[in-house]
């Protein structure tokens, strides 16, 4: 074992030093042993920063690991003090970035504590030239990030701001435990370019994972800067694609969505018009994993409010995919089937606000043989997210199963964007 003594003495003063000793037999019957253990996800750390509370006194050192690895535990000395000890533990890798933190608070007079250091954020996009970011539109948030079915690698996807010659989507693939893994498209492990036509100054990519390929949708543009069209590429499980192809040429498109189907293959909905006098609708159509079309383009809305609809949800369960949606009067969902056809005469009316409530931006994840809808609620200041539970047959109208539950009452405004996404044990927002 590798055990670092931090002497924490009355009265604590900041930097008192800590040192690195080897040997279960360096320690003293009044220390407290603390374990540090890694999450897999924390990966190539070289030192541990400790910082320790007690109180209004403050201690810490860092910890040089060389080659070893988590479990690691190091030995807090605090003879004379009482109440709470907090131990705070920053992982950082040879290059001084941070990798991993962790924090843990105890009685000073325990004898053991642990500490489980989580991942930390890193940086996704290799080429910092740029201005990049994933999507400068709240309603089209969260439908940048899929994973692989077959190998859990996951993908991000993002965009730049645009120059006088034109704007581009990238990608950049990572392994489960967030590590660069090689793309064909990068030749190594960089974030590539997705489009190789025009994209447009109001785009934002979409990104579902399939088995064996990730399919990346945008809108696409003509040489006007005008948003005409909804384009797709293929990635492969090495990083390699085919040629981009515009799914459908339009008037107008914006917000597109993603969900891979149970039958391999994909589904996307967006907002656009045939005509561009019209109101915007919602539309749907199945591609299979060449982003070849597998069937015509289908409206989904049919009560279409003054304003058009904009933005919607998707996702998929065993029989067929649900698209939902915020309309001026609630909120609504429709079935459609795996084959691309929408169910019934119309959509569903799920959730019909009552006088003095408003809804926004729906998200939307397959949960528990159902679907879990959460929806961006607010009565008088109160600005929520609720989430909501409701059948997934398509032989049957979407009906909602019990009460909503309150998932955060701290928005700032219906504006705040969210994601949601599925786990076996329920969906995460």
């Amino acid at each position: 074992m590798v055990f670092l003594r931090a002497f924490l003495v009355p009265p604590l003063v900041a930097g008192v030093g800590a040192s690195l000793l080897a040997g279960a037999g360096c320690t003293d019957e009044t220390a407290m042993i603390v374990t540090v253990r890694g999450r897999p996800a924390v990966t190539g750390a070289a030192s541990l920063t400790v910082e320790l509370k007690n109180g209004a006194g403050l201690a810490g050192d860092t910890l040089e690991l060389g080659e070893r690895t988590f479990p690691v535990t190091f030995s807090i000395s605090s003879p004379g003090r009482t109440g709470e000890l907090e131990i705070k533990v920053s992982a950082r890798n040879k290059d001084e970035l941070l990798v991993g933190r962790g924090t843990a608070t105890v009685a000073i007079t325990a004898e053991t504590a642990e500490v489980l250091v989580d991942s930390a954020d890193f940086v996704v996009n290799t080429n910092l030239a740029d201005d990049q970011f994933l999507t400068d539109d709240f309603e089209a948030v969260g439908t940048q990030l899929a994973s692989n079915a077959s190998t859990r690698q996951w993908i991000a996807t993002f965009r730049e701001r645009c120059t006088a010659a034109a704007c581009n989507v990238f990608a950049r693939r990572h392994s489960l435990i967030g590590q660069p893994v090689p793309s064909t498209l990068a030749a190594g492990t960089n974030a590539f370019t997705l489009n190789t036509g025009r994209v447009g100054a109001i785009s934002s990519p979409a990104v579902a994972g399939g088995v064996e390929k990730n399919l990346v949708f945008w809108e696409t543009t003509d040489v006007n800067d005008n948003a005409d069209g909804v384009a797709c590429r293929a990635i492969d499980l090495m990083g390699g694609a085919v040629a981009e192809r515009r799914l459908v040429t339009e008037p107008s498109t914006d917000v597109v969505v993603a969900t891979p189907l149970f039958n391999g293959s994909f589904a996307v909905a967006w907002s656009g018009k045939t005509v561009v006098t019209d109101r915007s609708n919602l539309r749907t159509l199945v591609v299979g994993d060449d982003c070849v079309p597998r069937s015509a383009t289908q409206l989904v809305g049919t009560l279409l409010p003054v304003t058009g609809l904009r933005q919607s949800s998707i996702a998929a369960a065993q029989d067929g995919y649900v698209v939902a949606w915020h309309a001026e009067d609630g909120v609504r969902a429709r079935f459609v089937s795996l084959t691309g056809t929408p169910a019934g005469a119309a959509e569903t009316q799920l959730i019909t606000p009552a006088v003095g409530e408003r809804f926004a931006m729906v998200r939307v994840a397959s949960y528990a043989g159902g679907y879990a809808l959460v929806v961006a609620h607010q009565i008088a200041t109160t600005v929520s997210l609720r989430l909501y539970r409701f059948s997934a047959s398509p032989a049957a109208l979407p009906t909602l199963l019990g009460a909503p539950t309150v998932i955060t009452d701290k928005l700032d405004s219906l504006a705040d964007g969210f994601s949601v996404s599925s786990h076996p044990q329920g969906p995460c927002w």
